[in-house]
């Protein structure tokens, strides 16, 4: 499958970094054991401030000194795309192929490592995607990026299937689908500016418009009892009676608005 479709990425890094891509340096790749979709160039697909959030994270490990993000406009060109299930499907056998050499050699698998359930040090991940990719390279299949959605963090609320830094992140392998650099962020200055500004939730580095969307949650949260049931009637979640529409029953026949059933 080829991607003819471009998207917006972005690349936490360093300011220096920053500023010696958009003078006309190329992005390095990354190469570390637990990078998990393989060796490449890693962006956030459409994650602006998620890119942010992992350069503050570097600068806490001392690996950044001024956090920035830099955006780009990325091709996907051939792209190895883990969230389409012909190419998932591929990976189970890829990786018993490459138990299979770890055997022989009589060498232990590597792990995924981490102190957190996801595990964010890929290693087994980075060694079977790699050594996958690299067949298919040496048989004329070379893939331009490899992309994946990564499950992280605590759950939006409870009971939640939904997690505060989901993302879809992407592992650019060609370079020259990388079409155009722009700095999104430089991040120190972008604290320091929130900082002058009343506080709403979590203000730092936000945009306007994310400003405006968490002012909204702040009215919301004046809201009277009565409005608030208004607003799930306007959005279909209770009738005005009080009654649960159909789609929000757990007793509801099996329907349209229950496909799962």
């Amino acid at each position: 499958m080829r991607y003819d479709r471009t998207v917006i990425a972005y690349h936490g890094c360093d300011t220096k970094v920053a500023e010696r891509i958009l003078a006309g340096a190329p992005f390095q790749k990354s190469k570390n054991s637990y990078d998990w979709l393989g060796e490449g160039i890693y962006f956030w697909e459409f994650g602006n401030d998620r890119a942010l959030k992992f350069a503050h994270f570097q600068k806490s490990l001392r690996k950044v000194k001024h956090p920035a993000v830099v955006g780009a406009i990325v091709q996907l060109g051939k792209c190895f795309d883990l969230m389409d299930t012909r190419y998932t499907a591929e990976l189970s056998e890829a990786y018993h192929l490459f138990k299979e050499v770890k055997r022989a050699a009589h060498e232990p698998l590597p792990k995924n490592k981490g102190k957190t359930p996801e595990k964010k040090l890929r290693h087994r991940d980075c060694a079977v995607l790699n050594f996958y990719l690299q067949r298919l390279e040496e048989r004329a299949f070379a893939f331009d990026t490899v992309r994946c959605a990564f499950v992280e963090g605590p759950r939006a609320f409870p009971g939640s299937g939904i997690q505060h830094e989901s993302h879809i992140q992407i592992s650019v392998r060609n370079p020259s689908c990388i079409l155009g650099g722009v700095q999104a962020h430089d991040g120190e200055a972008m604290s320091r500016k929130s900082a002058k500004k009343k506080a709403l939730p979590k203000p730092e580095n936000l945009d306007a418009e994310t400003r405006a969307r968490r002012q909204v949650l702040a009215e919301m949260r004046e809201m009277t009892p009565q409005q608030l049931f208004e607003l799930a009637v306007r959005a279909g979640i209770y009738t005005k009676d009080g009654k649960l529409t159909p789609p929000y029953r757990d007793d509801a026949p099996p329907s349209a608005c229950r496909p799962t059933d």
